[in-house]
């Protein structure tokens, strides 16, 4: 329900109990940053390169590596980079279109998480962000200059998007 916008009729028990079936820790939290860290010039660099090797998948995951991200963001972005989530060992770029689908809750697999949003959220409709802590449902925004962070204790997912493709680049 909370995943296609229908939270109406979610009380406190019902987001703590599936917390807790999904084996997470309901006073897990997540960080929220707002940092240009990325300037438009870059992040579109970074969507043409997405582009440039998407195949038709509506979810199209594409590996990096820590060269890659280097000479696509800079030796002075990826150090500031490297200063906000020091240890990671994947990078990754994410393309996702619109076709009503979402990304059910879940915990990750990898120890910490950080997702910066490529494109503007007024390019795709749905694709939100959310995370389940004790009695209460987050829904950070993902503006441009936003950067999240959470660990692998936290239930998350993202909401159906509908329209439009929503582009991301993930730490792990």
């Amino acid at each position: 329900k909370i995943l296609m916008g229908n939270t109406m009729n979610i009380n406190n028990d019902d987001i703590n109990s599936y917390i807790v079936s999904l084996n997470g820790d309901y006073n897990a939290n997540f960080e929220y940053l707002t940092n240009n860290l990325l300037n438009k010039k870059i992040r579109q660099k970074l969507i043409n390169y997405i582009d440039e090797h998407h195949n038709t998948e509506k979810d199209f995951k594409l590996d990096l590596s820590n060269n890659d991200l280097q000479s696509l963001i800079g030796k002075y972005n990826f150090s500031k980079l490297k200063n906000i989530f020091s240890k990671f060992n994947k990078i990754k770029l994410r393309k996702v279109t619109g076709n009503n689908s979402f990304i059910g809750f879940h915990t990750d697999h990898a120890i910490k998480t950080l997702k910066i949003p490529l494109n503007s959220h007024n390019e795709y409709n749905g694709g939100d962000l959310i995370y389940l802590t004790k009695n209460k449902i987050h829904i950070p925004k993902q503006n441009l200059n936003s950067i999240t962070i959470h660990q692998n204790n936290i239930v998350h997912g993202v909401t159906r998007l509908t329209s439009g493709i929503r582009y991301s680049l993930f730490l792990l």
